[in-house]
């Protein structure tokens, strides 16, 4: 049996690698070592996928996977030079994958401990010693590593210096998180960020006392730190806590971790779809302030638009929210665009609006003016807040809910129940694969429709199904409560 799979594993290299499949066709013996490159070339030009079968449970098969990485996977070298951007002029820049670049990385993961933040770092090019000082842009900070750690599976190892393709850990960066770049401050670049989708789920979260009520968002921001698809608020009107998640295992496994780690003393809610609601006209709005501060009347006046802007279905790249500055001067800008950020994310209850963050809308300021006061990010944050409400009210809004890419995968004798099922659930149908006695199942389908689904899956098929799902988009429904 060994040998004649080794036969089917030599011919099917054969047909992506020519030089091998010569000396197939010549009858010669292949070796192990020649096997092991021809595969390598084949993976690393897409031809070819290795797959290995073990249980990392009862740890069988792990170690031929982690020499498979080593033997197969590309190495730095072997890869096209990292892309990124020059921080201060956006011009696309490129860094080569060698010890002699200038230093590079990217945190791609944090670990939150009682006691300090542990930062991941991918090391793309260059080398930073524990004596020199690296630079985030983000900040424009100007950084020193005072303790560089080589991870392993239960242990780490200090080092006293990282090298282009190291993966390692450092600790007591303050203001840094996942997604920044760290880099060599003669040759500043930024790679790009890790974006997160937004949330789609939410449960209130309480607890009994003040003194759990503190611990409580202690750990949440630990959790925070280390999550970036986690999010938290509070409810204005009943002071809740809610935290917001990716899905309903998601926020279950968070929930577990609170209470199995932290042993957090906390009630949970059933988990909430996160709607969303946009403008489906063009609407127009003003807003008056006037107000005394220090014996200094402070007045203005704002008018705003706010118009729909539509955007391909499943397109998660742009911003929900795009707000014209052309009326407001530079130094107010970024102010402006917090605060309309703000506004249309608390959402707005008055007139026809649910009280749902508002997205994929354009906001254009058409007026601002003021009297002059010391500080005109007062006036213009004021008249600004009052002006976007009313445009809302005056604009045509309709709900959006979250809608999931579904994959479900069940074996054919299933497959009747689970489409009527999926049919009540709402769910489109994108494709159907029938392969090898199972048929996979794809498609669209509504968050609201999908709470306690696994339960139902498995009494369908006798437990021998199974089923993944991913944020898709937000689209419109006519039934959200």
């Amino acid at each position: 049996m060994v040998e004649e799979a080794r036969g089917h594993l030599v011919e099917g290299t054969a047909n992506c690698v020519d030089w091998l499949a010569d000396r197939y066709l010549a009858g010669e013996t292949i070796g192990a070592a020649d096997l092991r490159r021809a595969i390598r070339e084949a993976a690393l030009s897409g031809k070819l996928v290795p797959v290995f079968c073990g249980a990392a449970l009862r740890d069988l098969g792990v170690q031929p996977v982690l020499d498979a990485i080593c033997h197969y996977l590309p190495s730095p070298l072997d890869r096209p030079p990292a892309q990124g951007m020059d921080p201060e002029t956006g011009q696309p820049i490129s860094r080569a994958l060698t010890t002699d670049a200038p230093f590079s990385a990217l945190v791609f993961k944090v670990v939150a401990t009682s006691s300090t933040d542990y930062l991941w770092l991918r090391v793309y090019s260059g080398s930073l010693s524990t004596e020199d000082r690296c630079y985030q842009p983000r900040s424009k900070a100007r950084l020193r590593l005072r303790r560089i750690l080589r991870l392993h599976a239960d242990r780490s190892e200090p080092v006293d210096e990282a090298r282009c393709g190291d993966i390692v850990a450092v600790h007591g960066l303050k203001d840094v998180v996942t997604g920044d770049t760290l880099c060599d401050p003669e040759h500043p670049i930024t790679f790009e960020p890790i974006h997160f989708p937004q949330t789609v789920v939410s449960m209130a979260v309480e607890t009994q006392t003040s003194a759990d009520r503190d611990r409580l968002y202690e750990i949440v921001s630990r959790l925070l730190r280390e999550d970036p698809t986690l999010n938290v608020t509070t409810d204005e009107e009943t002071g809740q806590m809610i935290l917001s998640g990716m899905g309903e295992l998601h926020l279950e496994v968070t929930r577990n971790r609170m209470q199995r780690e932290f042993n957090v003393p906390a009630f949970f809610g059933r988990p909430r779809v996160s709607y969303r609601e946009t403008v489906t006209a063009r609407g127009v709005g003003k807003g008056e302030f006037e107000k005394r501060i220090s014996d200094v009347l402070v007045s203005g006046r704002a008018t705003v638009e706010i118009l729909p802007r539509p955007r391909p279905a499943g397109d998660r790249s742009q911003p929900p929210v795009e707000v014209d500055l052309a009326q407001v001067s530079r130094v107010l800008s970024s102010a402006l665009e917090r605060e309309a950020h703000d506004v249309l994310m608390r959402g707005c209850n008055s007139g026809g609006s649910h009280g749902f963050p508002v997205v994929d809308v354009k906001v254009r300021v058409l007026e601002f003016r003021h009297n002059d006061p010391p500080d005109p990010s007062v006036p213009l944050l004021g008249t600004l807040t009052l002006a976007l409400r009313e445009a809302i009210f005056q604009a045509q809004t309709i709900v959006l809910e979250p809608v999931m890419s579904l994959e479900v995968r069940t074996p054919d004798e299933s497959l009747g129940p689970i489409m009527k099922d999926l049919g009540s659930r709402r769910t489109e149908i994108r494709e159907t694969e029938l392969l090898a006695g199972f048929a996979i199942v794809r498609g669209l389908v509504p968050l609201a429709e999908m709470f306690g689904y696994s339960t139902q899956m498995r009494s369908l098929t006798q437990g021998r199904g199974s089923f993944s799902m991913e944020p898709y988009d937000y689209q419109p429904t006519k039934s959200w409560v």
